[in-house]
């Protein structure tokens, strides 16, 4: 059906252009540069636990911005994740 009867012609339009150029320019490229400069000024065992808190940035866009519903297993789940960053960078470094 896609290669017979799609219209490829709505792939031009600017509202998909844009939407592409956005994912590609804006927030890859700015994510990458952002977290390579993050990475100059503390550890990567450090920064990476910031990618924990991911879902939970996630979640609450999702109930901001698109009206979406956040459940008392978030709550949870966001609570497991705060614990256990605080835990992993409460712990004293090796030397």
């Amino acid at each position: 059906w896609l290669a017979t009867q799609a219209d490829y012609s709505l792939l031009l339009t600017p509202q998909v252009l844009l939407s592409i150029g956005y994912m590609g320019i804006i927030s890859t490229t700015g994510g990458f540069v952002l977290w390579n400069e993050g990475l100059l000024y503390m550890d990567a065992s450090t920064a990476g636990l910031f990618m924990f808190w991911q879902p939970i940035v996630g979640t609450f866009l999702g109930w901001l911005l698109l009206g979406e519903p956040v459940t008392l297993w978030f709550w949870l789940g966001a609570l497991l994740i705060v614990a256990g960053v605080v835990m992993a960078m409460g712990r004293p470094k090796k030397a």
